[in-house]
Order: C-alpha cells, then sequence, then structure tokens
C-alpha cells in the first residue's frame, strides 16, 4: 500500500491508520495476503508547508504522522553545508539523518509500530539504493557517513522483522540489506533471466553473504505491462523459489491478467538451460507438462501449458 493511502478522507485520517483500516478488509477476505505498507526509505513527506516551505509536490502525502516528529525536532534532519535541513533534489523532502543512530532507530520503530498492529507484515523502503540523497549539498564525508547509517538502518530493520520483509527497491540489495526487493523492471530480456538466476544461487548458498537474514529471499520482478508473454517467459526461465512476477502501475487496478495468471506450472524439472547455437532458453515444469522457450536475439519467448500457449 503505497504513501498517499487514505489522503482525500475528509476529515483527514493520519496514513498510518488508513493503512491499517486497509491491511484488516484485506486480511478479512484471505489471512495468507501478505501486506506491506510503502514507506520512503530516507525521504520526509508531509502535506504541511509549515514544517518545509521548500516541498515540492512529489514531496506530499496525505497526513503522515511518522513525519511529524523529525520535522518538529530538527535535529534529526540531515542539513547541508550552510547548516539548514538539506533538500532531496527530486521531491524537495527533507532527509532523516542516519548518521545519528538514533535517528535509524526512529525509522525501524515506524516500521516495526505498522506490523505490531497485527494485520501488515513488513515495509517498503522507497529508493533504499540511494547513495547521495542531496545532490551533492552535504559535506563529502557527511554523505559517505550517511550511506553507511542508512544501509544499516535497513539491515537493522530487516533483522527487527524476524519473519517480515522489507522490500528494496533493486537486485543488488537482496540480502545484503534488505530481505525483499520490488525490483521495477522485468524486461523480457537475457538480463532478467541471469539476474533471477543469480539471486536463486545466492538465496542457496551457505553461508548467505553474511547477512544473518532468516527464511526465504523474496524478488518480485516487475513490469508495467499486464499482456506482455515475453517478459513472464524470461521470468519462468530464470525464477527460483519466492520469485514473482508482478504487473501493471501504481494507479488504477489493472493488476491481473488471467491468460498469463490462471494456470498451475508444476515443481521445476530442473534450473533453465541455454543452447548457445540457437541462443534459446528452454524450462520445462511438472514433468514436462509446461514448457517454457527463450530466444535471447529476439526477445520472445513462448509459454505452454498443457490447456494453452501464449506468446509468440
Amino acid at each position: 500500500m503505497e504513501k498517499w493511502q487514505g489522503q482525500n478522507v475528509e476529515p483527514y485520517t493520519w496514513e498510518e491508520d488508513a493503512w491499517v483500516a486497509a491491511a484488516k478488509q484485506i486480511k478479512d477476505i484471505n489471512p495468507d495476503i501478505a501486506v506491506v505498507v510503502w514507506f520512503d526509505s530516507f525521504r520526509i513527506y508531509t502535506a504541511n508547508k509549515t514544517l518545509n516551505p521548500d516541498l515540492g509536490t512529489s514531496c506530499t502525502t496525505g497526513h503522515y504522522r511518522g513525519g511529524i516528529y523529525p520535522e518538529t525536532h530538527r535535529s534529526m534532519l540531515l542539513k547541508n553545508t550552510s547548516g539548514l535541513p538539506a533538500l532531496e533534489p527530486w521531491s524537495k523532502c527533507h532527509i532523516y539523518d542516519f548518521v545519528q543512530p538514533s535517528v535509524q532507530s526512529y525509522w525501524t520503530e515506524m516500521c516495526l509500530n505498522m506490523t505490531d498492529s497485527g494485520v501488515i507484515d513488513g515495509c517498503g523502503a522507497d529508493a533504499s539504493w540511494q547513495i547521495d540523497p542531496t545532490g551533492g549539498t552535504t559535506a563529502p564525508d557527511v554523505e559517505k557517513e550517511w550511506d553507511v547509517g542508512h544501509r544499516t538502518m535497513m539491515r537493522d530493520t530487516t533483522l527487527a522483522l524476524g519473519d517480515g520483509v522489507l522490500l528494496g527497491k533493486d537486485p543488488w540489495e537482496l540480502d545484503y540489506h534488505v530481505n525483499g526487493v520490488l525490483h521495477e523492471s522485468c524486461a523480457a530480456s537475457n538480463t532478467t533471466i541471469q539476474t533471477l538466476q543469480r539471486l536463486a544461487q545466492a538465496a542457496a548458498a551457505s553461508p548467505r553473504n553474511g547477512s544473518a537474514f532468516e527464511g526465504g529471499l523474496v524478488y518480485e520482478c516487475h513490469n508495467d505491462d499486464c499482456e506482455d508473454a515475453n517478459s513472464v517467459a524470461a521470468f519462468l526461465i530464470g525464477a527460483g523459489p519466492y520469485h514473482y512476477w508482478g504487473c501493471g502501475g501504481w494507479q488504477g487496478t489493472n493488476h491481473y491478467n488471467p491468460v498469463l495468471m490462471n494456470h498451475t506450472l508444476g515443481t521445476p524439472d530442473g534450473d533453465g538451460a541455454y543452447d548457445s547455437s540457437s541462443q534459446i532458453w528452454s524450462r520445462s515444469f511438472g514433468g514436462g507438462a509446461s514448457k517454457v522457450t527463450f530466444n535471447v536475439s529476439s526477445n520472445k519467448g513462448t509459454i505452454k501449458w498443457a490447456d494453452e500457449e501464449v506468446g509468440i
């Protein structure tokens, strides 16, 4: 659930309360659905310009309770070289000062407060990959310390969540400081296949990156187009345990395509295999009942279930 949950409710409701209310409705439908609420990993969103006179439209959100405290306790804000609250260039949001361990703990507690509701299973950490949040307006040594503190905060949050999930954004982050990734790129490409296989191998390794994270490593390979069967073919060639294909934009309701999602594949018969002479990947599932191919030259794939074939 995104940061703008409940923003149009009148009289206003806190975003966090709107998240819990919606999560309860989802869990009533199916208690096994995992619900993740989408925080930003360092930007402080607010709709109140008295707290941040510089904020841009990209920084506004409904009524975010968690942003009030740092905005009214300015020592928690990262400062630029002039000693003023630093601004993230794209959004003009203020920034948590993760050089301070107490600010790292504050972010972690915001996430844990949500999961303590009993209906929310984890948090998103938007812009988790960010290294320089201010566009070079902080001192270089502060920038380096902030980067370390930012990643430390996410690692500590992941450990504190136990069997919950902290979602980052890029594949390289998985098992380093997050135990889940929502990757906004699931192209029909050889890169997608190789990324998925590499993540599956890393998850199966022992020890795993020294992360100390337990349980599965979740990866969503996300494509804007819910009819892109070639993307699904590439995904299925490389996918491992706890890997998922998702689709659609961040607004609207088009996140489901029964043609691609209403089939049972069965257990993989093995890893995807590549034929260098034909430049085709292939993989079968369920004892050969389902077969998938992907041509890395044309970036076209086929998916054949026992009852239907899609793709090109």
